[in-house]
């Protein structure tokens, strides 16, 4: 299950800025033979969640071909589906937040026809990218395309009486405003425009971020900051200034191998706390990530040298412990104890560890699996980071596409204002992972460690 929440996740201010070259450069140098290859023959999720495919789509419609660009995201969807894992929906979400936009600054609308009207057989899920397409056409003033997209959405779901299709009723009116010129009917209302969840095969998802400190807009000194390094990193004068944590995904891959820099950016940041571990990534991947002409988009450790029995499973029951003494809510936290999922009750005997060494993981997560990634989400979700932190956090996930990292990452952040003998099991998580361990609970009676070597 995707929630798509267009009203938040595409606002009107932040997407009127984008325009046609900033989408352009962002498909510069994007190989699109090559990806595409390397998409038809992609057995699971691991490796289909390395490929730029929002990339390729978008630089496909740029060169005007928008039926391959149609082929391309449909070839995409039927992976995600025949992969039916618990993190597909992240991977598809993530496609489809950054092709929508760029596809409709790009005028690409039968694209957007062929494979959101045409291709989009779940009726919930296509009034949902329907919405997403139209809060856009809002943004770029495209009003009688945008009320074209929301009648259609609304017609999606009109015979499902658990759908409420008051806020699409709602962005139709002020589309009809602005057509009619009534400039007094504002969209500031609108903010949970079409909330409904879209239900869709590609998995389950939910989109847990921590709570933070402040939610107000970027302070003066954090744009001064953001638009330095977006400078110093190769952007123009002319460009738009980042001014949303969704600006920086894939921030941290333009300081690879080393991460050079990263000390000076976090520092900048007031966020210093974070820049050890920030490294410790970059060193845990330097060595291995590009092979010729190929890089790979996210963080991943595949070269490391093969780690005993003696070492691993110590370094895996660790885990298991953290995961035992993790507290169902952070201090100062009101939520109530029922929403988090408690893990001693799961391991009270610890479960055995097997090793398999040079294999992956099931595509398909058991329960327990499922139950650990969100208990994980829901502790770190009931804490608090800084505004200044609380920017990072798209550049943090987007580094591995993994909550757990971006959380180790952040958690001196939270030691900052909370009691130093709170459980960290992002930093046990950590351990594995660099050494290129995937831990997978079958059940609550067994872990299998699997290993890149």
């Amino acid at each position: 299950m995707v929630t798509v929440n267009p009203g938040s996740s595409f606002p009107e201010q932040e997407y009127a800025q984008l325009d046609r070259n900033a989408v352009e450069q962002l498909v510069l140098g994007i190989d699109s033979e090559s990806i595409r290859e390397q998409l038809e023959s992609a057995e699971d999720i691991d490796e289909l969640a390395l490929l730029p495919i929002a990339e390729l789509i978008i630089k496909l419609l740029v060169e005007k071909t928008e039926l391959e660009a149609a082929l391309v995201t449909n070839k995409f969807l039927q992976v995600i589906i025949d992969s039916n894992s618990v993190f597909s929906g992240t991977i598809w979400q993530n496609v489809l937040f950054t092709v929508i936009p760029s596809a409709v600054v790009l005028e690409k609308f039968d694209y957007l026809n062929e494979f959101i009207e045409n291709e989009l057989a779940d009726p919930v899920a296509r009034s949902g990218m329907l919405a997403v397409a139209a809060h856009v056409c809002l943004s770029k003033h495209h009003y009688e395309r945008a009320k074209t997209y929301l009648q259609k959405a609304k017609q999606a779901v009109a015979s499902d009486p658990l759908v409420s299709t008051f806020s699409i009723d709602e962005l139709i009116a002020y589309a009809d405003a602005q057509l009619s010129g009534d400039n007094e009917h504002t969209h500031a209302g609108h903010s949970q425009a079409h909330s409904h969840e879209v239900h869709s095969h590609a998995g389950n998802f939910k989109n847990v971020d921590a709570c933070v400190v402040d939610q107000a807009s970027l302070s003066s000194g954090t744009e001064q900051v953001l638009r330095k390094w977006q400078l110093k990193l190769g952007a123009k004068e002319q460009d738009a200034p980042w001014t949303s944590k969704d600006d920086l995904a894939f921030f941290f891959q333009r300081f690879r191998p080393d991460g050079e820099g990263i000390a000076e950016f976090c520092s900048d940041m007031n966020c210093d706390a974070i820049a050890p571990r920030l490294i410790e990534m970059f060193r845990a991947t330097a060595n291995s990530y590009k092979s010729g002409n190929s890089v790979d988009p996210y963080f991943v450790v595949r070269d490391v040298p093969s780690s005993s029995e003696e070492e691993l499973k110590p370094l895996a029951l660790a885990y298991i412990e953290s995961l035992k003494r993790i507290s169902p809510r952070c201090e100062d936290n009101e939520a109530d104890d029922d929403e988090f999922v408690s893990m001693e009750s799961y391991f009270e005997l610890s479960p055995i560890i097997e090793i398999a060494r040079g294999e992956k993981a099931p595509l398909e997560s058991s329960d327990i699996e499922i139950s650990v990634y969100l208990a994980l989400n829901d502790y770190f979700a009931a804490c608090k980071i800084s505004k200044e932190a609380s920017v990072l956090t798209e550049a943090l996930y987007t580094m591995a596409n993994n909550y757990n990292l971006s959380h180790y990452v952040l958690w001196p952040m939270l030691q900052e204002t909370l009691d130093k003998t709170l459980e960290d099991p992002y930093s046990k998580y950590f351990e594995l992972w660099r050494r290129g361990v995937n831990p997978f609970f079958e059940d609550d009676h067994k872990c299998v460690l699997y290993t890149v070597s």
